[in-house]
């Protein structure tokens, strides 16, 4: 059953810490403790940085994704919320202005591996908002939204969204130098996104029930910190 929503009303819920980092105080080039790096993804000024673009990220080098999962314990029911910020570049050289494709990984059941092999995702991609899953490597699209939705709404800010000629024809695609604030919300089944603080997409799947957390960039440069996980 899949159920796609948006609230007028931002969400507050009363939690208990379980999880929290902020990257501060580590080496730049290093790993944080606790966390698996899979890609190009290390520590610098105070937050996880991907420079996917300028290492070559490629699929037929296997670097296409970059993640780091935090692997030193598994979540069943939680928030999950981090700061995503987009690093101008994503695809190919030649599109420097392509959008940001940043992600949340939750319930991951691999800490040794490529994550996307079994996992949940919430995706902020080119031009909407999606929760998906993986299994055993293929992708399947639980819910979404589009970036055209949120903008009926009156909720981006000019910060938030950049016109490009791609093709041809004029798009709106999210800031390739933007910073977002994505939250996932998992209660057993029921898997809900949240944007900039707001309920936008809410699925409902039992496939993984729990696993690690982390973060990444599908092709894309990247930066992450402030993760807190706390009980629903």
């Amino acid at each position: 059953m899949m159920m796609i929503l948006s609230l007028s009303i931002p969400v507050a819920f009363s939690s208990t810490i379980l999880f929290s980092e902020n990257f501060s105080g580590y080496p730049s080039g290093s790993q944080a403790p606790g966390w698996t790096p899979h890609g190009h993804i290390f520590l610098e000024g105070g937050q996880y940085v991907i420079p996917c673009v300028a290492k070559g990220c490629t699929p037929a080098n296997g670097t296409v994704w970059s993640t780091a999962l935090y692997t030193g314990q598994t979540f069943s029911d939680f928030n999950y919320s981090v700061r995503a910020t987009g690093l101008g570049q994503c695809g190919p050289p030649n599109l420097p202005q392509s959008p940001p494709v940043l992600t949340i990984v939750f319930r991951a059941q691999s800490s040794s591996k490529q994550p996307s092999l079994n996992t949940y995702y919430a995706w902020m991609d080119i031009d909407k908002l999606q929760i998906s899953k993986y299994v055993n490597g293929v992708p399947t699209v639980l819910g979404g939204v589009t970036l055209a939705h949120l903008a009926l709404q009156g909720i981006l800010t000019p910060n938030d969204t950049v016109s490009i000629t791609h093709n041809g024809q004029q798009q709106t695609w999210f800031n390739p130098d933007g910073s977002y604030y994505l939250r996932i919300s998992a209660n057993g089944p029921t898997l809900s996104m949240f944007f900039n603080g707001r309920l936008e997409v809410q699925v409902t799947d039992s496939t993984y029930t729990s696993g690690y957390i982390g973060f990444g960039t599908y092709a894309c440069n990247g930066a992450f910190n402030d993760v807190l996980v706390s009980s629903g």
